[in-house]
């Protein structure tokens, strides 16, 4: 079976002569045979179908020199245009022949690169420094700092205000700066927060501490964290600066227990020292933990008056309940609160006699009995009624 050698080779696709254009054009088997019998193995430089289009289109011109205030003019070719027109920029130093042969008597210039923190530079050509016209060079990258530049891409990171989800644009030259600087990506606030903030004031806030008269400044920043993550208008409980300083000075102290049989102590927090300080008041008697405990575990009780007749009942707290319980006293006898009224209210009087009028004492306690139905009011004394029990007997 006979094969052509036209059917075993294989049409291939040759990158298009252009720089800067990525297609490519096909080279047929055919032209492949007719290169090979004239010895020529490495495909001939040709255009893409797309860049032979706009060749076609393009005719030579003359432009003006970019050198500010040459009046000369420069010749493009078709090709040099069309490698423009695909690479979709224009040099800038375009130059007439009398200013090239200026430029090419001077030497480049070491400029400074223009990222914060590098120390590298940038060649500033003859060519590019008449087109500029200006003493000052552009501001530019160096060749380490642009290579850098072109493998980042803008990212985004969160916005730095607590509670917001929002983000920002961190671009890729903030972080080749960043980067060259040694620092950490920065912290930046969303457009929408930044506008917010804008509007916001400090605000003078009172002293949180009790008796101070001082305030604190609530930070616009602060507020603003404060609506973002819903916790309303309200500012947050905070000390001034110099009940800060003297909280900082004052330690917590240990107090005994304010049942004197108990041998406990509470501790009294430099916070609460402070506010008792700034009230003018003097440390408080407070319960050990041991004794708050029981006592929580105590409830008030009634009990009966002591007085007989009476039906009354007093309380018996819980905290004289653990009073008789740390001393080992036994449960009081007392009076309700209407026996104890009643007597308040009723002093001794003298009653006279009425056989004689001789005054005879009353006592609040025998007037509570009389009260009670018990006794009965006096009304002879004691002569009087001795006199009259022996009349009876005679």
């Amino acid at each position: 079976m006979r094969i052509s050698l036209t059917a075993a080779v294989q049409p291939r696709e040759v990158p298009c002569r252009v720089p800067g254009c990525r297609n490519t054009w096909t080279q047929t088997a055919e032209d492949i045979l007719h290169a090979l019998r004239r010895g020529e193995r490495e495909p001939p430089k040709r255009m893409c179908a797309r860049c032979e289009a706009l060749y076609r289109d393009i005719t030579e011109r003359e432009v003006p020199c970019g050198r500010p205030g040459c009046g000369g003019t420069v010749r493009l070719g078709r090709f040099q245009q069309l490698v423009w027109e695909v690479r979709g920029r224009r040099p800038r130093e375009l130059l007439c022949e009398e200013c090239r042969s200026e430029a090419a008597a001077q030497d480049p210039v070491e400029v400074p690169c223009r990222v914060p923190g590098c120390s590298g530079r940038w060649l500033w050509k003859p060519e590019e420094r008449l087109a500029w016209g200006r003493e000052k060079p552009p501001a530019r990258m160096c060749p380490d700092c642009y290579r850098i530049y072109r493998e980042l891409e803008d990212v985004t990171r969160p916005c730095k205000v607590p509670g917001c989800s929002a983000t920002v644009a961190y671009r890729r030259f903030d972080q080749l700066a960043d980067r060259r600087a040694g620092r950490r990506p920065p912290q930046r606030m969303c457009r929408a927060c930044a506008e917010r903030l804008r509007q916001l004031q400090d605000r003078s806030v009172p002293c949180s501490v009790r008796g101070c008269d001082g305030t604190w400044t609530w930070t616009r920043f602060s507020q603003l964290v404060a609506e973002r993550k819903g916790l309303g208008p309200e500012p947050p409980r905070r000390r001034c600066a110099r009940c800060q300083e003297e909280l900082q000075r004052l330690q917590d102290r240990t107090m005994p227990c304010r049942v004197n049989a108990c041998d406990g102590t509470w501790a009294y927090t430099a916070a609460q020292q402070l506010s008792d300080l700034r009230r003018g008041r003097k440390p408080p008697r407070r319960l050990c933990p041991e004794c708050l405990e029981r006592v929580k575990s105590l409830e008030d009780r009634e009990v009966p008056c002591r007085q007989e007749g009476c039906e009354g009942t007093w309380t018996f707290t819980r905290f004289d309940q653990l009073l008789h319980e740390r001393t080992g006293r036994p449960e009081p006898r007392r009076l309700c609160a209407r026996c104890e009224t009643f007597l308040k209210d009723h002093p001794p009087v003298d009653v006279p006699c009425r056989a004689c009028g001789t005054p005879m004492l009353w006592t609040s306690e025998a007037q509570l009995m009389a009260e009670l139905g018990l006794w009965v009011k006096p009304d002879l004394c004691g002569e009087c009624k001795a006199r009259e029990v022996r009349q009876g007997a005679g």
